[in-house]
């Protein structure tokens, strides 16, 4: 499983590059958008990845029922990056 997250958040840099380097000649937020979407996707996979990660630790003194609220930490944590993302986005494309 954690080889498969680890694939799937390399996967889509090459586009993001690809996509960044695009952007720099017309300077249109939707290639803006939908590189930063791409590169979103990729730390989404790696945020997830380290909360699989730390959720399958073992229970500890002083966590004895284990890890795993951290899955539901780490999903906070993606979901309000991607609603920053947005809103970042939305508001430079009324400003241009």
């Amino acid at each position: 499983m954690s080889a498969a997250c680890a694939q799937a958040a390399g996967f889509p840099m090459d586009r993001v590059f690809a996509l960044l380097v695009l952007y720099m000649r017309p300077a249109t937020i939707a290639i803006t958008a939908d590189a930063f979407n791409n590169l979103s996707d990729a730390g989404s996979s790696l945020i997830t990845l380290v909360g699989f990660k730390m959720a399958g630790q073992k229970p500890d003194p002083g966590h004895p029922f284990g890890h795993g609220r951290i899955e539901y930490l780490t999903g906070l944590l993606v979901s309000l990056l991607i609603i920053l993302m947005g809103f970042e986005l939305t508001t430079s494309s009324f400003d241009k």
